[in-house]
Parts: C-alpha cells; structure tokens; sequence
C-alpha cells in the first residue's frame, strides 16, 4: 500500500511541477525575453537573458570538454595498450586522434557558422541604411546626348 501511495504523490508532483514549468516559460517568454529587453539588463540578467534566447551557446563549451575528453582518452588508451597489443595502440594513438578531431571541427563548423551569421545580421541591421530617390528625367532633357 506505501508504494501505491508513492505512486500517486509522484503522478501529483509530475502534474504540478508540468503546470508550474509551462507557467514559468510563458511568464519568462513574455516578459523576461522579449526583443526589446535586450540591453536593458546586466550581470547574470543579461547572461540569463542570452541564454535563454540562445544568444549565448553553451554547445561550444560542452564540444571543446568532451574533444579533450576523447582525446585524453584515446591517448590514454593507446599508451597503456603498447604493453599488449602494439599495432592497435599506434593506431589508436594516430587514426583515433585524427579522427576525433576532424569530427569535432566538423561540428563547430556548423556553429562557427551560426555565430557569423549572427555577427553579419547584428553588423547589417547597425548599419546606416542609404536613402535612396528615384528621381525622373524631365521630357525635354531625355536624349540630348544622343545628338
């Protein structure tokens, strides 16, 4: 019977925390990350607030960890199997390096790109726009140079 019960105030918990996480995300969509908040805030506002509106890509960081991490472990790996099996662990030291490498710079191209994108619509969007007038050529003084 306790396991029954615990089963129903996990089902309650799911259902409230559900409602307040979509009143949260509502409250903060509306009224923390809007367009025209952006500038108004500083500290860990305004890094809240690129974060929340993905100005800010957390992506890049957790690819730079994990690459280490792979390449630490690939290396690791490799040194301690030349005690037991040479030709595997020269080839995990080199191809599995390389290739862990070339898969994570692949993946930040693709965001390498988001960010320039992101730069040239900032650099474009800042810039002074021409004015532009299309004025016409009065009649009479249309082809006087053709003569």
């Amino acid at each position: 019977m306790g396991l029954l019960s615990m089963r129903g105030e996990s089902a309650i918990i799911l259902v409230v925390s559900f409602l307040l996480a979509v009143a949260a995300a509502i409250t903060a969509y509306f009224v923390f990350l809007p367009e025209r908040n952006a500038g108004k805030y500083s500290g860990f506002a305004q890094w809240a607030y690129e974060f929340l509106s993905f100005k800010k890509l957390i992506v890049l960081s957790v690819l730079k960890i994990l690459y280490c991490f792979t390449a630490a472990f690939f290396t690791l790996y490799g040194i301690l199997m030349l005690f037991f099996e040479p030709l595997q662990a020269i080839l995990t030291l080199t191809i599995g390096n390389v290739l862990a490498r070339v898969f994570y710079e692949l993946t930040l191209v693709f965001f390498s790109i988001h960010e320039n994108t992101t730069q040239i619509l900032n650099k474009i969007s800042a810039a002074p726009r021409p004015v532009v007038s299309i004025d016409k050529q009065p009649e009479e003084s249309r082809g006087t140079d053709d003569k």
